[in-house]
């Protein structure tokens, strides 16, 4: 699980909270020391990094989590509070309250790169999934608002009027809503992405209460907001109706909130009690009190998002279909059947079909804007596509009620009924003697040029935890070039549902692409540009050595360690694209690829018979695939 970074404004510490064991960490080091009142946290997507937003010293410090150690100290504005991480890891907005700007920081070089004016009182910040905006609470002319800011120029877009005081903020994962507390009025208002208007305004509390501190679960249908009020009040807001469902009463003045990457548990800083509540959200009731530094605020998303795929609730890895690493364009799979996008496997019966990326045919409402197109021939009679889930990872599903859901563009000319039959490996990730759990049970009807919404909860078996295989089943519908199926947003989770179809499952859990790639890339790797097909004669990404003597060796390390240290790795020449080459540069010609040393970090890429002193350059793929 991940950690959580609570920052104590009183003493100016981060404490460290170990989310899996609800654990304060304590010794040396511990609490973190930071700048004079810490009150903003914001943790980088890639777990590596956490900024504070330091009041009283106008500064943001940079926590490398692998030590938690502070490694730079930034200067911004007057007063800094909020702070939010683009979802690339690229950059930070600090909003700096007392001048009313915000500070962008580069985060390659933890510095300053600009400060945008927004208004005055500038407090709260959130980014969309998509990076593309940043909102932030401020006051204007003493009207409550709320500043868009287009971060590909860092310049203020639109300002939209909400309650009064606004201060915490922020942005549904799904990037269709954005919920700002308003510090007066013991209103929320809410705010419609795609016209940034307030779509409502909600009464959760009493005009005198000052609501602090918003969080979202990652499926984005529940909403929690902190009021900090003597007595302290989380209010449970359902995204559906944007109505309040529940209140907990917890606490002594509540300021940040932030949820596990899970959805499980909410962490609420109780600055009144220097306690840190936590609500188990299966039941909206407080799970543990932990005693943490004086006065913690812990304003932002204070959890780190990621550690392993483990933290997601969804464990497909590429559900929305972004990462094609193997090639984007179209890849013919014969009956044997192959990868196409990272992770899921197209088998045709009868004769060979092709699967390629598209963003053809885009749905309202969308989560992705891309999606697996498979396209039949003469004397396909069947397409099969299905994913294998990791031991490690199918483990969190064992003997659980699994819900699995897809949305499915049917373009065959007719209406299909997909099915889907599921399977567990017989031992850890081995898949000689798989069972089946789910045998080709019907999904909801698919009806002709349009996107339907598919969805089936099972009973996971007790020996999930080997590794499952999900499968979807298209039929014998592909006789022809004309006949086309799409698949996208994909999602598998605990959910607890009834066994049988689902008509309304959880909104499919978005990721970043960085951290998708990072997942995908466990089991498959190359040094191709993604979207390239291995094999393309490119020098984009290229690997490039002038040996000094006749042993020549490519040190490949690794981006992410691999699953099993016993892969295929396969070297391609970058001039003529021929596999198991070396391209000798100097003399044009290809030489003999071999590998050794091969490990989950690294692998060498050697010819002992070259020639000193050339120029040689060599492309390449690891699979670990399951």
């Amino acid at each position: 699980m991940s950690n959580a970074y609570i920052t104590n404004t009183a003493d100016g510490t981060v404490s460290v909270i170990d989310t899996s064991t609800d654990t304060v960490k304590t010794g040396s080091g511990y609490p973190i020391t930071v700048g004079t009142s810490p009150v903003g946290v914001a943790a980088s997507y890639d777990g590596k990094k956490v900024y504070t937003a330091n009041q009283g010293s106008n500064s943001v410090s940079v926590i490398d989590t692998s030590t938690d150690t502070v490694s730079k100290t930034i200067n911004v504005g007057t007063a800094p509070q909020g702070i939010a991480i683009t979802p690339d890891d690229k950059k930070a907005y600090v909003a700096n309250t007392t001048d009313g700007t915000v500070s962008v920081i580069d985060t390659s070089t933890d510095t300053v790169s600009k400060t945008i004016n927004v208004g005055t009182t500038t407090t709260g910040i959130a980014i969309t999934p998509d990076g593309k905006k940043a909102y932030v609470t401020n006051i204007s002319s003493g009207t409550g608002r709320v500043s868009v800011i287009d971060t590909s120029t860092d310049t203020v877009s639109a300002n939209i009027t909400v309650g009064t005081l606004p201060i915490g903020i922020a942005v549904t994962p799904n990037g269709n809503k954005v919920y700002v507390a308003n510090g007066t009025g013991g209103t929320v208002s809410v705010i419609d992405t795609s016209t940034d208007t307030v779509s409502a305004t909600i009464t959760v509390a009493g005009t005198t209460h000052t609501l602090t501190g918003v969080a979202i679960t990652p499926d984005s249908s529940t909403v929690y907001v902190t009021d900090n009020q003597a007595t302290g009040k989380v209010y449970v807001i359902a995204t559906s109706t944007d109505t309040v469902s529940t209140t907990i009463t917890t606490g002594n003045g509540l300021e940040g909130i932030s949820i596990t990457p899970d959805g499980s548990k909410v962490y609420v800083a109780d600055t009144g009690e220097s306690k840190v509540k936590v609500i188990a959200t299966a039941t909206n009731t407080v799970s543990a009190t932990l005693t943490v530094g004086n006065s913690p605020e812990a304003f932002g998303i204070f959890i780190q998002p990621f550690t392993t795929n483990g933290d997601f609730m969804n464990k497909f890895r590429n559900g929305t279909m972004d990462i094609w690493q193997r090639g984007s364009s179209s890849i013919t799979v014969t009956t044997s059947g192959a990868y196409t996008a990272d992770g899921w496997i197209v088998v045709p019966t009868g004769a060979s079909c092709s699967a390629q990326q598209t963003a053809s045919n885009p749905r309202s409402g969308a989560l992705s804007t891309y999606s697996l197109l498979m396209t039949g021939a003469a004397s396909v009679t069947d397409i099969l596509v299905k994913q294998r889930i990791e031991s490690f990872i199918a483990q969190q599903l064992e003997g659980q009620q699994v819900t699995v859901q897809a949305q499915i563009y049917n373009n065959t000319g007719g209406s299909i009924t997909p099915t889907l039959t599921v399977k567990h490996a017989g031992s850890a990730d081995n898949w000689s003697s798989p069972t089946t759990d789910v045998n080709a049970v019907s999904l909801q009807a698919c009806a002709n040029g349009a996107w339907t919404q598919v969805g089936y909860t099972f009973a996971a078996s007790s020996s999930s935890g080997n590794g499952l295989e999900i499968t979807f089943d298209f039929g014998n519908n592909f006789s022809t070039t004309s006949k086309k199926v799409q698949i996208t947003e994909l999602d598998i989770r605990a959910t607890g549902a009834a066994t049988g179809l689902i008509s309304t499952p959880p909104a499919p859990e978005l990721r970043p692409i960085q951290v998708e790639l990072a997942l995908c890339q466990r089991y498959f790797e190359t040094s191709y540009d993604l979207g390239t097909a291995p094999g393309t004669v490119t020098t984009n990404g290229v690997e490039l050595l002038r040996s000094p003597s006749t042993n020549l060796d490519f040190d490949i390390r690794y981006k992410v360690p691999k699953r099993t240290p016993s892969g295929t790795v396969t070297a391609y020449s970058p001039n003529s694209g021929t596999s198991g080459k070396i391209y000798d540069v100097t003399g044009a010609a290809d030489i003999t690829a071999n590998t050794s040393f091969q490990g989950t970090n690294s692998i060498v890429i050697y010819n002992d018979a070259a020639t000193a002193n050339h120029a040689y350059e060599v492309h390449w793929t690891s699979s670990a695939e399951l």
